[in-house]
């Protein structure tokens, strides 16, 4: 894939609170649900590390930051973000990427 055809791609990291690992799961399943006709959506995969349930990851791809940044815009995604952020055990960690192509990626 050439320079002008990259994606952008977000990957971030929650630590949980002790047990509220399945209840961010929960949102994020609900997040990826809101975003799948979201425009310039690509990927939104969910993880939780299996040695540390409370630790949650998150891997996005998108046409662009833009259509990231809008799609936490949206109402549903304002609403979601509200009842994952008390169950977080400080802040979450996030690293923007270029996405340059791979298995699964439409």
């Amino acid at each position: 894939m050439t320079e002008s055809k990259t994606r952008y791609g977000f990957t971030g990291s929650f630590k949980t609170k002790p047990g509220k690992g399945a209840d961010m799961i929960a949102i994020l399943l609900q997040a990826a649900e809101s975003v799948r006709t979201a425009k310039g959506c690509h990927l939104y995969i969910i993880s939780q590390d299996e040695k540390d349930p409370d630790n949650i990851h998150v891997f996005e791809t998108w046409d662009s930051r833009e259509d990231h940044d809008n799609s936490l815009k949206m109402e549903d995604s304002k609403g979601l973000i509200a009842q994952a952020m008390p169950l977080l055990e400080g802040k979450p960690q996030g690293m923007s990427l270029k996405v340059f192509g791979g298995a699964g990626l439409k």
